[in-house]
């Protein structure tokens, strides 16, 4: 999939051909054209919200990796996969986003679900910025976040 003619990211105006899916077998996330995941339920997709931007900008919550400042952006999965390419062009260089979630491996704690976001430069230079906010349970339980080295790790209730 690939977006039509790329033109400049409008980051509250968004329509639902401005999203690429990714997914698990589980559950699946929404990610716009400005790289923000404005939808996901997690770990199922029958679970409560974690990011509801699509349904309160506000309160929602939402996890962002993009360039900061302007840029135009597309959107394609790589060859038959569920791997979901974001490329950015700013007036300063450009950048790629890779976003997928792999089917559900086991470590020796459990079952593993995880969210994977990687921004590349591919050329010049790139300043990005970074928003993870998640707000669980459709934005009503607090979440703890923890940083942990090449990630964050967000829990909340059981």
């Amino acid at each position: 999939m690939t977006a039509p003619s790329p033109a400049p990211v409008k980051l509250q105006d968004k329509d639902i051909e401005d999203y690429g899916v990714i997914g698990n077998l589980e559950t699946c996330a929404l990610v716009a054209r400005d790289a923000s995941i404005d939808w996901l339920c997690f770990p199922f997709l029958e679970s409560p919200s974690l990011f509801g931007a699509l349904l309160d900008s506000e309160k929602g919550g939402r996890f962002h990796v993009r360039p900061a400042g302007e840029f135009v952006s597309r959107q394609a999965y790589n060859s038959a996969t569920n791997v979901l390419t974001s490329s950015f062009e700013s007036a300063s260089g450009a950048a790629v986003l890779t976003d997928f979630m792999p089917v559900k491996g086991v470590t020796d704690q459990g079952p593993l679900r995880a969210l994977y976001r990687k921004l590349a430069c591919t050329q010049g230079e790139v300043e990005a910025e970074a928003l993870f906010d998640p707000r669980p349970d459709y934005a009503a339980a607090d979440a703890s976040v923890e940083l942990l080295e090449g990630g964050a790790l967000c829990s909340w209730g059981g």
